[in-house]
């Protein structure tokens, strides 16, 4: 058995997404009569996952999600670079769920994008804000001029 069996192919756009299944993971009774019908699957992010994207993931919205698309017991949750899939099975990613998650963690992926660029614009607001009001102090104080009020004897 190979450590890692290809998943998803993301394109390298910046975009978090999912690359792989590291099957060094998986119960070791997959394949065998004793093999569970639902586990965990460890899949790989194709990079570390900010703070907003990682409370998108494990967010109530997320359940809900992944309710309509009719996987209501499978959970996430992120540790590191990677995303824990539970109760589910590598059938059930092969047969839909993969895409589901891929959409899912592409679609956070561009919400957590959008919420950086609204808050590097508030930053630079804030920044510009903030420059402007020390402009202006500095221009009071090199106005500030002590000139005896009668000249020294």
């Amino acid at each position: 058995m190979t450590n890692s069996v290809p998943v998803i192919r993301p394109a390298d756009d910046g975009h978090l997404g999912l690359s792989r299944v590291l099957a060094t993971t998986l119960p070791d009774a997959l394949g065998t009569p004793e093999a569970p019908d639902r586990y965990s699957v460890t899949a790989m992010l194709t990079r570390r996952p900010s703070h907003f994207e990682i409370a998108a993931i494990h967010s109530r919205e997320t359940s809900d999600r992944l309710d309509r698309a009719g996987y209501p017991t499978v959970e996430l949750s992120v540790s590191d670079r990677r995303l824990q899939i539970a109760n589910t099975s590598l059938e059930e990613l092969r047969d839909g769920l993969a895409t589901v998650l891929a959409d899912l963690i592409r679609d956070i992926s561009l919400d957590g994008r959008e919420n950086a660029a609204a808050l590097a614009e508030i930053q630079e607001d804030r920044s510009q804000e903030e420059l402007d009001r020390v402009s202006a102090v500095l221009e009071i104080a090199e106005s500030v001029h002590f000139l005896p009020s009668r000249p020294a004897r």
